[in-house]
């Protein structure tokens, strides 16, 4: 009896598992009007979770903009705001700390690896990155890829697996950034003793 049910569980496990399969490498393009969701948890200056939804405004080869809200259920907390990455090809550091306002500054990638950091890394393994300026006062720290593996989230009410280079920083950090070089955006970051946020749900425009 008990055969039966495994196989029975098995057999309806089945269909979701290839139809997971069908979309694991469908992309998201970087456009406009795309949405995208993550679960925050902050361990500095107080341990707080919250949720991030950021809006993609412009896009191009070398920049791109976005619009932010920051919100806690069933609290009062909310934090806006708009930020511009000016050096998609080469920026070093990745530090996506927002304050309320426009944000601006050439040297920072926040939610992106740099097309440099992306082909040191399939080239060597290793590149340098600044992770977290804002509060632990990062220089570049050195960045090695550890392993290939799926990572799981929803894309229009779908759930899909995308393929992730894990990385892991010389303080133990660890990325999972999307294996795209058009589009490095890393989907979860774990940075020791500052925070660990991770995107549940993109929406295209």
């Amino acid at each position: 009896m008990t055969g039966l049910v495994l196989l029975s569980a098995l057999l309806a496990v089945a269909p979701a598992q290839a139809e997971l399969r069908q979309h694991e490498l469908e992309l998201f393009a970087l456009e406009p009007g795309l949405r995208i969701l993550f679960d925050t948890t902050q361990l500095v200056p107080t341990s707080s979770r919250y949720w991030t939804e950021i809006e993609l405004t412009a896009t191009s080869e070398d920049a791109l903009s976005f619009r932010y809200e920051m919100y806690a259920e069933g609290t009062s907390y909310a934090s806006s705001g708009s930020s511009v990455v000016r050096d998609r090809q080469a920026c070093r550091a990745l530090d996506p700390w927002w304050g309320p306002g426009l944000s601006e500054r050439a040297e920072r990638c926040e939610l992106w690896l740099s097309t440099l950091a992306f082909d040191e890394l399939r080239s060597s393994g290793v590149t340098h990155l600044a992770i977290d300026v804002h509060y632990r006062g990062d220089s570049a720290l050195e960045l090695r890829l550890l392993r290939y593996e799926r990572f799981a989230l929803t894309i229009d009410a779908r759930m899909v697996e995308l393929r992730v280079m894990v990385l892991e920083s010389s303080l133990g950090d660890q990325l999972w950034v999307y294996d795209r070089r058009e589009n490095p955006f890393v989907l979860r970051a774990t940075v020791v003793g500052v925070y660990d946020w991770f995107v549940t749900e993109l929406s295209s425009p």
